[in-house]
């Protein structure tokens, strides 16, 4: 069940940054998301291996994991959108001229 919500919450994860980035923004911006993915997958199991037998239990792991879980909502629910983003009602077109490319040639 835990497979299905997360493999089921991914397309519609990576469909955002498309929509309120273009170019070169968006392709730093996905290579942000996958690097704190990476991180995660790397410092989850770590810490999980430090606590464990640190306390002796491997619910304080558990516990860690899930107050960095909490602090990461917190943070997240506190940021704001503070640029202009591309509305569905922009062509394609517009986004794709010869402005971009030049720009991405730089």
């Amino acid at each position: 069940m835990a497979a299905l919500g997360f493999l089921g919450a991914q397309p519609v994860f990576w469909t955002v940054p498309p929509t309120i980035l273009s170019g070169a923004h968006m392709a730093g911006t996905i290579a942000l998301i996958s690097g704190f993915g990476n991180l995660g997958g790397f410092l989850g199991p770590y810490l999980l291996g430090v606590a464990e037998p640190g306390t002796g239990s491997g619910a304080t792991g558990l516990y860690a994991i899930a107050a960095i879980l909490a602090a990461g909502v917190g943070e997240a629910t506190t940021l704001r959108w503070v640029g202009t983003p591309i509305t569905p009602s922009d062509p394609i077109e517009e986004r794709t001229t010869d402005d971009t490319h030049r720009a991405l040639r730089r």
